[in-house]
């Protein structure tokens, strides 16, 4: 069984407003990328500036508009038809020092 294609990379974050409707939430759509680099992203301050930033896959992008990538490792692109060797990014603070780091879980099983 082949996997369900998906667009990965779309971000959404949720946007602060004077008057939110009834249900109080506002989102705003950002596509990152539209190359197929990981299954999933995450929000950590990997510059240590004080905003969040987003980090998937090998790229990490500056907030708070993310429209600025830096590469922390070799980027590789795969085809949307299969798995990407990279499942997961996780930021924190592991080391214990000033800066975020990130943790990386490859494809299961390998």
């Amino acid at each position: 069984m082949k996997p369900i294609p998906y667009l990965l990379f779309t971000f959404i974050t949720s946007l602060v407003a004077r008057e939110a409707p009834e249900s109080g939430v506002f989102f705003k759509r950002i596509q990152l990328s539209d190359q197929y680099l990981t299954e999933g992203a995450s929000i950590g301050d990997i510059n240590a500036d004080g905003k969040p930033d987003v980090v998937a896959g090998p790229l990490w992008w500056q907030g708070p508009d993310f429209q600025k990538s830096h590469a922390y490792e070799p980027v590789k692109v795969f085809p949307i038809t299969g798995y990407s060797q990279n499942f997961f990014t996780f930021p924190d603070l592991i080391t214990k020092d000033k800066w975020t780091d990130i943790l990386k879980v490859g494809l299961p099983a390998q």
